[in-house]
């Protein structure tokens, strides 16, 4: 009996280690984390003021590169905080352009018209993903911003409109290795 008991114990061992061994077992070998910069996201935001919506068109054309611009005249509903903002993602290589275009509104008499505010800020910050959409967080991309806000005359703010002076235009490229290089 004592030597039943002895092999009905081994055969359980023997089991319970297989049992053991099989659910410990990782077959699959390990995988390194994809690093490899595949897709860019860029968010995008104009500085704009009351003055400026209220005294002249905002018109906002985005394009990235592939198809058609996107174009919008851009009212008080689409400012938060002042800002209008656009959000771009492409894969590599990639192009983004963004264009503010900044027309006087008609039957304004701009010389009687103490003061304007207004300004010519931005400010743009870029993300990097990999192939699976995956956020690359030890790759920070690149942030900067250029904020003001100025005031003139209404007659001179009019002639800064007609000069073109309010007038934006950003372009971004990309390189298939992810390396940005701004034009403006």
């Amino acid at each position: 009996m004592k030597t039943k008991h002895f092999f009905l114990s081994i055969l359980a061992a023997v089991c319970c280690l297989s049992l053991f061994t099989a659910c410990g077992s990782n077959d699959d070998p390990e995988t390194e984390p994809d690093y490899n910069r595949a897709y860019v996201a860029m968010n995008f935001r104009f500085q704009l003021t009351e003055d400026m919506l209220k005294y002249c068109y905002v018109e906002l054309s985005i394009s990235n590169g592939k198809g058609e611009p996107t174009s919008k005249v851009i009212n008080a509903n689409d400012l938060d905080n002042g800002y209008c903002y656009a959000q771009l993602t492409s894969a590599f290589p990639a192009i983004f352009t963004l264009d503010r275009k900044v027309t006087l509104k008609p039957d304004v008499d701009f010389s009687k018209i103490e003061s304007i505010k207004y300004s010519t800020g931005y400010q743009y910050e870029t993300g990097y993903f990999n192939a699976s959409y995956q956020y690359l967080p030890n790759d920070p991309g690149v942030t900067k911003e250029e904020l003001n806000n100025l005031t003139a005359s209404g007659t001179e703010f009019e002639a800064l409109v007609k000069e073109g002076k309010l007038n934006r235009t950003y372009t971004f490229d990309f390189n298939k290795e992810g390396k940005m290089t701004v034009l403006q």
